[in-house]
C-alpha cells in the first residue's frame, strides 16, 4: 500500500499533464503538489506496460513524478514565497489553469483557511484569500483579505479567470478576475441581501461547462447541483431527501447518490462523472440525462486494477478529473486511478435481476477424485447483460480444490462481446477435486454471478453442500498391550483402549469414525458416564482411542466392541478386562467372637415381592460379652428368591461399630415366593454363624 493518500488530482487542459496532492497519511497536515507529464503525443501518462485498455481501470500514481510545491512543512506560506519552499498545510481543492499556474486550499491546525495561487511563471505564491480579515467577508468586497472556511473544491474558467470554489461552511463562491469575492449560492441560516438561499450542505467537488455553467457536488445532501449562467439552481443527478445507491439506467434526477464528494464535466456539459464516494462508485450522468456506473463494485477495496473498471473496487473516491483526451482521473485514498476513454463505457451495465443455481451436483465424493460442478445464470431482465460486465464466482469449502491450480476460488466468465437476453441462460462448468485430507461429509460452497447492474442481489448467490464420502475401512487392528486389564472396583483401568484402521493396503487411514461400547454387567463406564464413545482415527497413525474407562462397582468380566462407525461389514474388535474384588482390610482385631441377633423382631419379617423389608438385620459382635469394634461381618442370603442387598449383590460386608454392632444394609425381596436364610459370618474371626430367616409371600 502507499504510504500517501492522494488528497485532489487535476488535469492541464492542454498537454493532459495530471497534477495531484498528497499527504503522508490522513490525519498529517504537510502536502506537496506533484506533476506527472504525460508521454508525449499519448492520451495517459502511463508508463509501459501500465497502460489500461478503454474502459479499464489503470493506475498512475507509480509513475516518474516531480514536486513543484511545498517542501514537506506544515507552516504556512507567506505572501511571495517560493512555491517549492513553502509549506503547504492540509492541502483541500485543486486547481490548474491554462498557463499552468496552481490554484491551492490550505488549511492550519487551528482551521485558518486559505486560498492561494502558485503563479507559473514566478514559481512563488499569491494569496487570493490571506484571512487577514477577523470579520466575516462581505459579499462583494475584496477578497484579498477575507476569512474564508475550508476550500473543498477549485475550477478556473478559462473565458475570464475567475476562480469558483466550494466552502466547507455551506458556500459556492467566485473570486473574479479583479479579486472580488462573490456568493453564488449559500445554505448558511443568515444570508446576506442579495444572495441566494438554497439546501447546500457541505458542498465539494466543482466544475463548469463552456457556457459558464456552475455544476457542484453537495455531499451533505446528497445531490449535484447546477447552477446556470444565468444564476438558476437546480439538481442534476441525486433526489432530496433519499440517500443511498439506486437509478442506474434511468433518470439521474430520480437516481441516489450517497455523499458525493467530487464531479468531473465535458467542456459540452453534456456528460457529467459523479464520484459517489458513499457507494464506493463512479457515477455518469450521459447526454440523455440517465445515470450509470462506470466503475466501483459497491463494495470498498483494491480489487481490480487492470481489468474492467464495473468489475473493480474503489476504496475512497473522492476527487476527479478530465482530460482533454477522455481519460478519467480519480483520487482514491492511497491510489492515484485512470479510466481511459471513460465515456466508452458511460452506458455502463444494464439493469437485470440475474439468478444463479447449480444444475449438476456430484454424490458423495471420494478424497483425492476429480468431479464437476455445473451452474447456470438465468436473466430475468428487464436489461440485456454484456458479458465484459458478468463473473461467476465460486467459493469452496476446505478439502476441496480446483481441479488446475489447487485453489479454494474459482471464477467462470463468458466470451466478451456476448449478451445475455432476459429469459435466457448461460452455463458454467467448474472442474474441482477432492483433497487427500479432504473431512468426510458435508461442507458449503457459495456461488455468487458478480454483475454491477444487479436489480435483486438476493437472487445472485446460492450455497449447497458438496458430500465428501469416507474413507473405505478394509480392517480394524486391535492396539497391543491393552487387552485383559484388570483393576479393582471404581477404578480406572491403567491403559486406554483403542483402535487401529487400515485401507485395502493396509496402510493406516483416517480420519475414520470408530464406536467404543461396553457390554456386562460390572456397571463399568467411559469418561463422562456413557457406555458408548466415538473417536476418530488419526489420519498419520489410523489410530483412534476411547476415553478412559472405569471399572463399576461389581465384579465381572468388562468387554468393550469397536467397529468401524460407517461401515458394519467391518470385522469388530472386542476386548476384554476384568473387574476384581477388592481385599476386604484386615481386621483390628482377629480373635474368636459371638455374633448375636439384636432382637427377636428381626426375625422371620416377611415382604411382598420387590419390596423392601421392614428393619435391617443387625448382630452384636462381642468377645466374652464385652462388644468388639471393627470386626467384618458377612451377611450372606441363601435360597432361590431372589432377594437381595442394594445393587442386586447377595451379600453385604459391614464392619461393627464402636458399640460391637454390625447393621446389614436394605434387604429387597426377590420374585419368588418363598421362605429364605441369610447366614451371618465374621470374615476374618472364629465364630459360629448367626442365621436369619424371612419370607417373600
Amino acid at each position: 500500500m502507499n504510504a500517501y493518500r492522494y488528497r485532489a488530482v487535476a488535469v492541464h487542459a492542454k498537454s493532459g499533464d495530471v497534477y495531484f496532492t498528497e499527504q503522508a497519511d490522513a490525519f498529517t497536515s504537510a502536502g506537496q503538489v506533484r506533476v506527472a507529464v504525460a508521454v508525449p503525443g499519448g492520451p495517459t501518462p502511463v508508463e509501459p506496460g501500465r497502460v489500461a485498455a478503454p474502459g479499464h481501470l489503470g493506475r498512475i500514481d507509480t509513475l516518474p513524478n516531480s514536486v513543484v510545491a511545498g517542501n514537506g512543512s506544515a507552516v504556512p506560506p507567506a505572501e511571495n514565497a517560493l512555491a517549492q519552499d513553502a509549506g503547504l498545510p492540509y492541502p483541500g481543492g485543486l486547481a490548474i489553469d491554462a498557463d499552468r499556474s496552481i490554484y491551492l486550499g490550505t488549511a492550519t491546525a487551528d482551521a485558518h483557511c486559505r486560498l492561494m495561487k502558485i503563479d507559473a511563471s514566478t514559481g512563488r505564491v499569491h494569496l487570493m484569500t490571506s484571512g487577514a480579515s477577523e470579520a466575516p467577508p462581505r459579499d462583494g468586497a475584496p477578497a484579498k483579505d477575507a476569512r474564508i472556511g475550508w476550500v473543498n473544491g477549485i475550477v478556473v474558467s478559462p473565458a475570464d479567470g475567475s476562480v469558483y470554489f466550494t466552502e466547507g461552511n455551506d458556500l459556492v463562491r467566485r473570486i473574479t478576475a479583479d479579486g472580488v469575492l462573490r456568493t453564488l449560492v449559500s445554505g448558511a441560516d443568515d444570508v446576506p441581501a442579495g444572495v441566494h438561499k438554497e439546501r447546500v450542505f457541505n458542498p465539494n467537488g466543482i466544475a463548469l461547462d463552456a457556457a459558464g455553467n456552475v455544476y457542484f457536488a453537495n455531499q451533505g445532501e446528497s445531490v449535484v447541483c447546477r447552477i446556470s449562467h444565468s444564476g438558476e439552481f437546480s439538481v442534476v443527478a441525486g433526489t432530496w431527501d433519499s440517500r443511498g445507491h439506486g437509478g442506474d439506467g434511468g433518470p439521474a434526477v430520480k437516481a441516489q447518490l450517497s455523499h458525493p464528494e467530487s464531479i468531473a464535466v465535458d467542456a459540452a456539459g453534456t456528460t457529467l462523472f459523479i464520484a459517489d464516494t458513499g457507494n464506493a462508485r463512479i457515477r455518469c450522468v450521459t447526454p440523455d440525462g440517465n445515470i450509470h456506473t462506470i466503475a466501483g463494485t459497491g463494495t470498498s477495496g483494491h480489487g481490480g486494477e487492470g481489468g474492467p473498471a464495473t468489475a473493480a473496487q474503489l476504496q475512497d473516491p473522492t476527487n476527479l478529473a478530465l482530460s482533454p483526451w477522455g481519460t478519467l482521473y480519480i483520487a482514491d485514498g492511497d491510489r492515484l486511478l485512470s479510466i481511459a476513454d471513460a465515456a466508452a463505457v458511460q452506458a455502463g451495465p444494464a439493469p437485470a435481476d440475474l439468478s444463479v443455481s447449480f444444475t449438476r451436483l456430484p454424490g458423495p465424493v471420494a478424497r483425492g477424485a476429480a468431479f464437476d460442478l455445473k451452474a447456470q445464470v438465468h436473466s430475468r431482465g428487464p436489461g440485456t447483460a454484456q458479458a465484459r460486465y458478468v463473473r461467476l464466482r465460486l467459493e469452496l469449502p476446505e478439502g476441496i480444490v480446483t481441479a488446475d491450480t489447487a485453489a479454494r476460488t474459482a471464477e467462470h466468465t463468458w466470451p466478451a462481446g456476448s449478451s445475455l437476453n432476459p429469459g435466457g441462460t448461460w452455463d458454467a462448468l467448474f472442474k474441482l477435486r477432492a483433497t487427500d485430507t479432504a473431512t468426510p461429509g458435508p461442507s458449503k460452497a457459495k456461488l455468487t454471478v458478480v454483475y454491477p447492474g444487479e436489480t435483486v442481489p438476493a437472487d445472485s448467490r446460492t450455497v449447497v453442500d458438496l458430500r465428501i464420502a469416507p474413507p473405505t475401512v478394509a480392517a480394524l487392528v486391535p492396539l497391543p498391550d491393552v487387552d485383559q486389564q484388570k483393576t479393582a472396583p471404581r477404578t480406572a483401568f491403567a491403559r486406554a483402549l483403542g483402535v487401529e484402521a487400515h485401507d485395502a493396503s493396509g496402510s493406516p487411514l483416517g480420519p475414520v469414525t470408530v464406536r467404543f461400547e461396553i457390554t456386562g454387567t460390572t456397571g463399568s463406564l467411559f469418561a463422562g458416564g456413557t457406555t458408548t464413545a466415538l473417536a476418530t482415527t488419526d489420519h498419520t497413525t489410523g489410530r483412534a482411542h476411547a476415553p478412559a474407562l472405569t471399572a463399576g462397582p461389581t465384579p465381572g468380566t468388562v468387554t468393550v466392541m469397536v467397529t468401524a462407525a460407517t461401515d458394519a461389514a467391518v470385522k469388530p474388535v472386542t476386548y476384554t478386562a476384568q473387574v476384581t474384588p477388592a481385599e476386604p482390610a484386615k481386621p483390628a482385631y482377629a480373635g474368636p467372637v459371638t455374633l448375636s441377633p439384636t432382637g427377636t423382631d428381626l426375625q422371620n419379617q416377611q415382604a411382598k415381592p420387590g419390596a423392601d423389608f421392614d428393619s435391617s438385620l443387625q448382630v452384636l459382635v462381642t468377645d466374652n460379652g464385652a462388644p468388639k469394634e471393627g470386626v467384618l461381618v458377612r451377611f450372606a442370603v441363601q435360597g432361590t428368591t431372589g432377594s437381595h442387598f442394594p445393587a442386586g449383590q447377595d451379600h453385604a460386608d459391614v464392619t461393627s461399630d464402636r458399640d460391637g454392632n454390625a447393621t446389614a444394609p436394605t434387604l429387597t425381596a426377590g420374585t419368588k415366593p418363598g421362605k429364605f436364610t441369610v447366614k451371618v459370618t465374621a470374615l476374618h474371626n472364629q465364630s459360629t454363624p448367626s442365621p436369619f430367616t424371612a419370607e417373600v409371600r
